[in-house]
């Protein structure tokens, strides 16, 4: 029988970021389905957990930085070393740097497209990585708008959207997080957002949402996990307006699927997304969704299975978490038909 196919997949971390969990979800499945997977990653993070005991083989790349010349020698130093049939790139660093790699060692390579046209401006950078990816065998976007990004770029036929998958039986053995041992009372209404601390996500205008709902919520609190450039800003905007006791700023954790069991309502109100993991990981649990109203979450959504807001308007944002959270038989069935969408979203389906 011939060898199977070996794979490399280049991603800057394996910190807590969509792109990042996606990668640890698919590298399992395919080792499971008898395929010879590699990860080369600069970084380490919490999603290594989630690799480390899957037979996957593990690549750390020695480098001072995002910038170190060095990167580029050690990718083709690790292409030499696993001698791949194919490579997948993750994430502009690595769309960039594998990209280059795989171009100078001659090893066909796919291009993974995870946001869309928003998220790139005329920069160095982003112009580069157009050129590569019109050497690519293949882009792989998560969205229809990733798709359309390439469109004037790259030829229609080697453009395909697969969306993101959901580990969705792990999901559904998770048990709910437990409000007692988190000085939570029963009564207590749950908010949560659960995404890397950027720009896209708008985070600012959520908070002054969040300000408005929990003036007339006395029992509602907010909770924000992950990471990112902005928690100092957020935390900072919250003290300002002395929220700390109802409004927490905190770390990625490993938790999140135990959160939203409990949650009341997930929020996530981006400007721009690819397919978000959160949303469909909480669309899995059956927690109602208030999410902004923009091309990429009505794709993945429809029309029924969410209160869909506009970004923009703190006072549209607030209204539809209180509409959510004052009419929870509504909720409930708007969750529900999230639930249904999302439960043909597995991780089998994405590899």
């Amino acid at each position: 029988t011939s060898p199977p196919l070996r794979i490399l997949h280049c991603i800057g971390s394996l910190g807590g970021g969509g792109a990042e969990r996606q990668l640890s979800y698919l590298a399992g499945d395919l080792k499971r389905k008898g395929f010879d997977v590699h990860i080369a990653y600069r970084m380490a993070g919490p999603n290594i957990s989630l690799i480390q005991d899957s037979g996957v083989g593990l690549h750390e790349l020695c480098a001072s930085g995002n910038y170190d010349p060095r990167l580029l020698l050690e990718l083709i130093r690790t292409i030499r070393t696993v001698r791949p049939h194919l490579i997948q790139t993750w994430l502009t660093q690595m769309d960039v740097l594998a990209g280059l790699a795989a171009i100078l060692t001659g090893i066909p390579f796919i291009m993974t497209e995870r946001c869309a046209a928003l998220a790139y401006d005329g920069s160095w950078k982003n112009r580069l990585r157009s050129w590569i990816g019109r050497r690519a065998a293949l882009i792989v976007a998560n969205s229809n708008s990733g798709k359309e990004y390439w469109l004037s770029k790259k030829q229609r036929d080697l453009i395909i959207v697969i969306r993101n998958g959901a580990p969705i039986e792990d999901i559904q053995r998770t048990p709910p997080i437990c409000w007692e041992t988190q000085g939570l009372r029963e009564s207590t209404e749950i908010l949560l957002f659960a995404g890397r601390y950027s720009p896209e996500k708008n985070l600012s205008t959520l908070l002054d949402a969040v300000f408005l709902v929990l003036s007339k919520r006395v029992n509602a609190i907010a909770l924000f996990f992950g990471e990112g450039p902005l928690k100092s800003e957020l935390i900072t905007k919250v003290k300002l307006h002395g929220m700390e006791d109802r409004v927490r700023i905190l770390d990625y954790t490993t938790q999140l699927w135990s959160w939203m069991k409990r949650a009341n309502l997930f929020v996530s109100v981006s400007v721009f997304e690819g397919s978000p993991n959160t949303v469909l990981e909480a669309a899995v649990q059956g927690c109602p969704l208030v999410v902004s109203d923009i091309p990429q979450h009505r794709e993945l959504l429809g029309d029924d299975a969410a209160f869909f807001v506009s970004p923009s308007a703190p006072d549209d944002i607030a209204h539809g978490i209180l509409e959510a959270l004052g009419d929870p038989g509504r909720a409930k069935r708007k969750a529900q038909s999230a639930h249904e969408i999302a439960s043909h979203l597995t991780v089998d389906s994405t590899s």
